[in-house]
């Protein structure tokens, strides 16, 4: 998979591919498996619009990769949680977490 970030998208624009196809100059067919990792608003000008990251797949990701810099390979984060143990956790204090 790969990621491209900080794409401008239109606020009635809906299909990630085709937006993705017009940034790298590809056809829309060859775009598979598209996730939104970031989506914000930019409102800083009169025109506003979307600040989004994206990640996809692609039949050719190596080629894609040596041809724009501003793609780089996607891997996602998988956390793994710690194993619940018998020692108990004390917070001292009147500060936000000892209020929490």
């Amino acid at each position: 998979m790969l990621r491209i970030n900080n794409v401008k998208v239109h606020l009635n624009e809906t299909d990630a591919r085709n937006v993705i196809a017009a940034k790298l100059n590809i056809r829309k067919r060859e775009i598979q498996d598209v996730k939104i990792l970031r989506r914000s608003i930019d409102a800083r000008r009169s025109k506003v619009f979307f600040n989004c990251s994206y990640a996809f797949s692609c039949a050719h990701e190596e080629a894609l990769l040596a041809a724009h810099k501003e793609l780089q390979p996607y891997v996602p984060y998988v956390y793994t949680y710690p194993q619940p143990t018998a020692k108990r956790v004390m917070v001292v204090g009147s500060g936000p977490a000892g209020l929490f």
